[in-house]
């Protein structure tokens, strides 16, 4: 064969390989994006009967929440239960995070938080939340939970691998590299995780919240700024 001619056959070969590197690269990363879109979200929540649940209350886990715990601060049995409706992309439940710590933190044993995630349109809504989820069933949602709020502009934006990395390594932070990390991979991108998420999407939907952070107490609405003085009421009762 021709030297001139081998050569130039070789190129062609090596940028046809390039070509469909390009395109299966190309070709994977919606593919990996899909698996954390909301409206598969919003459609099992759609499929879900809510009229047999008291929604201002913790629901045990079954066959709708993916057989996955309420995510609970403090201690379930607490006098005051605080119903958080929130998403972890969004800045002002960034913000009131640290408040809402503090509340469980200061009345010990007396007031808790049941924190429902409503995936709302933010770049990494359903992926952070399946990721804080997924470390939940392991019994690292709560420091998880800080840390996605604590780091939420540098994950912001991440897409595919970069961002499924930080929520790995996120995971071994909040679990002091204790936790299973395999079984987390797993869990984040679970059916079981998507009901849970649905789950919590379609009760904040049947209580007309569409906006984050929102509260509850004792079924009625109650601004951030206001917990601790309606706490202090509900105490002196």
């Amino acid at each position: 064969m021709n030297r001139k001619l081998g050569t130039l056959i070789g190129i062609l070969f090596v940028g046809l390989l390039i070509v469909a590197g390009v395109v299966v690269a190309n070709g994977s990363q919606p593919k990996r994006d899909n698996l954390f879109t909301r409206d598969p979200i919003v459609e099992l929540a759609e499929e879900i009967d809510y009229d047999g649940y008291n929604l201002d209350s913790i629901i045990a886990a079954d066959e709708n929440t993916g057989n996955i715990a309420e995510k609970i601060s403090g201690q379930k049995d607490a006098d005051i239960i605080i119903y958080e409706y929130a998403d972890y992309g969004c800045s002002h439940c960034a913000d009131a995070n640290s408040t809402i710590n503090k509340l469980v933190s200061d009345y010990d044993g007396k007031v808790a938080v049941v924190f429902r995630e409503l995936v709302l349109q933010f770049p990494n809504s359903v992926s952070s939340a399946s990721a804080a989820t997924a470390a939940g069933i392991q019994g690292y949602w709560e420091k998880y939970k800080n840390l996605l709020y604590s780091n939420q502009a540098e994950w912001y934006y991440l897409k595919n691998k970069k961002r499924d990395a930080y929520f790995e390594n996120l995971f071994v932070e909040a679990s002091n590299g204790e936790g299973d990390l395999e079984k987390f991979k797993e869990d984040y991108t679970s059916d079981e995780v998507k009901k849970r998420l649905a789950f919590n999407y379609g009760a904040a939907s049947d209580l007309e919240i569409t906006a984050t952070p929102n509260f509850r107490i004792n079924g009625e609405k109650v601004l951030l700024s206001e917990l601790q003085d309606k706490i202090e009421e509900l105490l002196a009762e």
